[in-house]
């Protein structure tokens, strides 16, 4: 069950810290719109 346990909180981790940063980049051009409502509606509920 430890195993698990921690098979679980890793997988997480890596997954909002890697969407973050292409978010702020993409923002950056003039899509900044369309970026931040697909970026902004998955980091809003977390």
């Amino acid at each position: 069950m430890a195993r698990r346990i921690f098979k679980h909180p890793e997988e997480e981790e890596e997954g909002p810290p890697l969407q973050p940063p292409i978010a702020t980049v993409n923002p950056t051009t003039t899509s900044n719109s369309e970026i931040l409502g697909n970026g902004s509606h998955e980091r809003v509920p977390k």
